[in-house]
């Protein structure tokens, strides 16, 4: 594993910074990618009935381990890096709520494919603190004292979706197929008339 090194009195860089979070997540996506393979794997996501019951159901939190790119796009002054892969984990720390509708034929019932894809993205702008050198005490705000906001986190989180299959006579209908990205994970079926998922859907 890189490491970044430093020196005494040094003037810091923001690539200093950037390449120790890079060398980290480069260890440890091919340290997954030795013990996990590159097939996508998950973990956790239990998929449960509301409560109270309701036409939805909730998908605990879990991970997702996915072969990406090093960097899709640039990371703050490092350049994006399409050339190389790993394994990257995504997380969902919350409880998300999917809705399930009923189909409205009588006699008709449809399955739900509740799938999962890994995402990256930029997140939480704030408008940064920059060092003003005709007036030191007083920082810019923003790059150039524009007041833009930028982006402070790359966030690797799970987009949970619920893709519904064509309707069809009970007891016909078909589960789709997940989406280019994703991953499936629980089939959930409803029933015309029916208000209420229960753990036996």
């Amino acid at each position: 594993m890189d490491r970044q090194t430093v020196y005494p009195g040094q003037i810091p860089l923001e690539t200093d910074l950037l390449n120790t979070n890079k060398n980290m997540m480069v260890a440890l996506g091919f340290l997954a990618q030795d013990i996990l393979g590159i097939n996508t794997l998950v973990s956790g996501l239990a998929c449960t009935p509301n409560s109270p019951a309701a036409l939805n159901v909730l998908v605990a939190p879990g991970r997702i381990y996915s072969v990406q790119n090093m960097d899709a796009t640039a990371y703050s002054s490092l350049a994006a890096d399409l050339v190389h892969s790993l394994i990257k984990q995504g997380i969902s720390l919350d409880t998300t709520t999917l809705a399930c509708a009923a189909p409205g034929t009588v006699g008709y019932s449809v399955n739900y494919l509740i799938q999962a894809a890994f995402s990256e993205v930029d997140a939480n702008p704030v408008a940064l603190p920059y060092y003003n050198a005709s007036n030191p005490a007083q920082p810019y705000s923003g790059p150039n004292n524009s007041g833009t906001a930028q982006n402070t986190t790359r966030k690797d989180t799970i987009v949970l979706t619920a893709k519904a299959g064509v309707a069809a006579a009970t007891g016909s209908q078909t589960t789709p197929s997940a989406d280019a990205g994703n991953v499936g994970l629980w089939v959930v079926t409803v029933a015309y008339g029916q208000t209420q998922i229960i753990a036996g859907n």
